[in-house]
């Protein structure tokens, strides 16, 4: 059960932090699109929320969040593994780590699968994601 509310807390989490970004920049038109898609269809859909850079493009977000480090593992499904793979371009893991419940903070490390899938090793006959040594740089 913690690990459903770290989860869903980690995706409420950049879930704001996307908006907020958006309208920073200017962007209210595009935070006012962003959505929890995977609240809205489930896990079907191989990504937790749908943003947009500050052009418009979109991008799909999947979200990973642990209370732990940067450098802990974590997994990913077949769907997600897939939907990376088919839409790199638009495809982004939000690493959040260090994530408190009670504070709702943590931090985020963004991994825009199009160029930085190399600071991944993923482990496909289980689906296990381990940071390799470029991860933290």
């Amino acid at each position: 059960m913690n690990n459903i509310k770290i989860g869903l807390g980690g995706e409420l989490y950049v879930l704001a932090h996307e908006k907020e970004n958006l309208i920073n920049r200017g962007r209210k038109d595009l935070a006012e699109k962003v959505l929890h898609v995977s609240k809205l269809f489930g896990d079907k859909m191989g990504y937790d929320v749908l943003s947009f850079d500050f052009k418009g493009n979109p991008k799909w977000i999947e979200v990973k969040t642990t209370s732990g480090e940067i450098s802990d593992d974590f997994y990913i499904s077949e769907n997600e593994y897939n939907t990376m793979i088919k839409n790199r371009q638009k495809y982004f893991i939000y690493r959040v780590y260090g994530f408190s419940i009670e504070n709702k903070s943590g931090q985020i490390k963004e991994i825009k699968c199009s160029t930085e899938l190399d600071k991944l090793k993923i482990d496909v006959s289980i689906l296990k994601v381990k940071p390799n040594k470029y991860y933290n740089k």
